[in-house]
């Protein structure tokens, strides 16, 4: 519970749930809260932003949230900035991976999704089926016209599906590689569903 001597105030509980409240945390509260110990149902949402990276990282029982941007490929000379927004739904049990990608002309984009040595990858177009014991996880791959999808396990030529745990020395595995030319502002939406 945090709060200054005249006005304002907030709590916050260990699973995100809390309020806000002005001059008087029981008769003035400025968000909901239902007083409940055991559902503990957060009436807001807290994000932390890292206001020189722009990175912004919540928690709540219902959903995780991260975001954050790199401008690395700023230097090409059509330059592109990438936004990556990652949401874990807790009880719809999916993770939505959301790219943004700005840029003036075309470019060749790839997204690369790496999966297990133990883990049986199934691809079909842009949807794939990985499997481990009796647990399957799905991933839809960004739905774009232009799109392809390519499952590389233990490849050389060209280099992808090998997973290395120590040093000097290599297994194959799974990796799923998504390619599109893309242009202007773009966003690829894949999401995991368990």
């Amino acid at each position: 519970m945090i709060g200054n001597a005249v006005d304002f105030g907030f709590q916050v509980t260990e699973t995100g749930g809390g309020y806000t409240w002005s001059v008087n945390s029981r008769e003035n509260r400025l968000t909901p809260w239902s007083n409940d110990a055991v559902s503990d149902t957060p009436g807001e949402v807290i994000y932390l932003r890292d206001e020189d990276s722009g990175t912004v990282w919540s928690v709540t029982p219902e959903r995780d949230l991260f975001e954050g941007w790199h401008d690395g490929y700023l230097r090409l000379t059509d330059p592109v900035k990438h936004w990556r927004r990652i949401t874990l739904d807790k009880r719809e049990r999916s993770i939505v991976v959301e790219d943004t990608l700005e840029m003036q002309g075309a470019h060749q984009v790839e997204l690369h999704f790496h999966w297990g040595e133990n883990v049986r990858v199934e691809l079909d177009g842009l949807h794939c089926a990985a499997t481990r014991g009796s647990r399957t996880v799905s991933l839809q791959l960004p739905r774009r016209p232009e799109a392809r999808s390519y499952l590389r396990r233990g490849s050389v030529a060209p280099l992808g599906g090998w997973i290395s745990r120590c040093y000097d020395h290599k297994e194959p595995t799974s990796t799923v590689v998504w390619r599109g030319w893309l242009a202007g502002t773009t966003v690829l939406r894949s999401e995991i569903r368990c």
